[in-house]
Parts: structure tokens; sequence; C-alpha cells
């Protein structure tokens, strides 16, 4: 079954700054353990001291192709120029669980506003009650709702629950994974540039062990006449070190048509005009 999600980022103002919209598809369990479509992949591969030398160097090469406070400028721009290559990883438990405990939404106070529940189909779509937080316990014990030890995190990080659901070990996050996108994305255009749309559709997990390599390059430039804004289009893809893809899109992004272009200090207003032309 395909299951839709919306969520609305909203500044103090009560003002919507951004609205990202999920779609996801459920599989039963039972048909995963059946096709076991992932589980000849258990063993992580074994990196030696100078691959993960190279893979830092990597790391330091991609942060340094940032512009920063520099402006990368429409004109400059060409199509066919490709981005510089992000590495992430080798990932682990420990990079998986740090990753889990950035995410402001379920522990920090205020993040969410929640609506008035409504029915939920959640349990006969194929949801485990292994993988679901004690709700009874929790009111006793807090950490029977930290998703790491009781819920549906602990699959991310608990090889033993990963192949609960089918999956043969540690896996990533697809909240963080396009954080990875986003990121990736936004360091490209720099501080002056301004990210106002991706498409990310994602096709295989991160798993514990592998290294994850961002690629991307531009592929059409245009200006938005209606906000005289320079529009580049990016396509950019994820995978495996093996060449496994993980994910691909294709992005939109707003860059300053010069040196003395200081239309930055509108994005706020641009972006919520934009919200609402959608």
């Amino acid at each position: 079954m395909f299951q839709r999600g919306d969520t609305a980022y909203v500044n103090q103002r009560g003002e919507q700054v951004a609205l990202q919209r999920s779609t996801a598809i459920r599989y039963l369990v039972e048909n995963a353990h059946k096709l076991k479509s992932l589980m000849s992949d258990t063993e992580e591969p074994d990196w030696t001291d100078e691959q993960i030398e190279q893979i830092a160097n990597e790391k330091l090469e991609w942060i340094r192709s940032f512009p920063g406070s520099a402006r990368r400028l429409w004109g400059d721009v060409r199509v066919g120029e490709e981005m510089a290559k992000r590495p992430i990883g080798p990932h682990s438990a420990q990079s998986f669980v740090a990753e889990q405990r950035t995410d402001q939404a379920p522990h920090a106070w205020g993040a969410d506003e929640f609506f008035p529940p409504l029915p939920s189909s959640t349990m006969s779509s194929g949801w485990l009650p292994v993988m679901s937080r004690d709700e009874s316990k929790a009111a006793i014990d807090p950490s029977f709702a930290d998703g790491l030890f009781y819920g549906a995190s602990r699959g991310h990080v608990q090889p033993r629950y990963a192949n609960v659901i089918g999956m043969p070990r540690g896996y990533g996050y697809g909240a963080t994974m396009c954080c990875w996108v986003v990121d990736y994305l936004a360091n490209w255009a720099g501080d002056w540039g301004f990210l106002r749309h991706h498409k990310t559709q994602y096709r295989n997990p991160a798993l514990t062990g592998n290294v994850t390599y961002l690629t991307g390059k531009v592929t059409n430039t245009w200006i938005d006449e209606q906000f005289d804004r320079g529009v580049v289009e990016l396509s950019y893809e994820m995978a495996t070190h093996a060449g496994t893809q993980m994910a691909r899109g294709v992005a939109e992004v707003e860059l300053p048509q010069s040196e003395d272009d200081d239309s930055r200090v509108a994005q706020d207003d641009r972006a919520r005009e934009h919200l609402r032309s959608r």
C-alpha cells in the first residue's frame, strides 16, 4: 500500500516556510522474509586503514568545494557542470544513533504540534507490535517510548530487529537520507543560494559498514521572471561504494545573478509565495 504524509515547517510567527511531502510503500513482513531480496548482504565490508584515509580525504575535498559566503553566480554555472562528490560513512550503529539523537521532533519540547488524533490504520497495514513502543509502560518508565530501545527505530541499530523486518543488518533513516540530499544541494548553492524544491526517490537503504556517495550535475538553467532570480536545475544520485543506486532526484536552486544582488534578504518572502503558489 502507498502512504502519504505532509510535514509543514512553521516559524515563530506562524508562517509556513517549507513543506515536506513523503510517499512511502508499505510491505508485508511475510513477503520480505519469503523474497529475501536483501538477506544476501549480511556481511559488512572490511575497510583497510588506507581506504578509511582515502574516504576521509574525499570528505575534505567535498568540504573545500563549498562556495560558503562567496557568491556562486547564476551566469557562471554551465549545463553539464558536475558537483563535487560527497562521501558519507562508513555507516555504523554509532553513526545512526548519533543521527537519530539529533532529530528534534520527538526529543525537544515544543518542536512538534500534533493535530487531534484520527483513526489509524497503522497496525492493520502490516506494522509489527514488536516494533512498536509500549505506551502503557512508557507512562511509568519513559525509556519504553525510546524508539532505539523499544520501538521502530531499534531495527536501525540492532541487527536482531533489522532481521525481523527482512533487513540484513542495521540500516539508515529515511529522514536522515533526505537530510543528506538537502545538505548536499544547499552546500553547493552556498550562503547566497536558496534551495526551493527537490524531489527524491529512494531505492535502496544505507546499511552499516557501507559508504554512501552523492554525485550530481547541472542539467538546466533559466531565469524565473516572476521573482527575477536565476534558477539552476540539478540532477543527483545517491549510491553505495559498490555502485548500488540508493536514491536519485532533481532539484531547483536559486542563485544571485550578480555580485551586488542583495535579493537574499527577501528569500523568506519568496519562499512563502512559492509555497502558496504550489
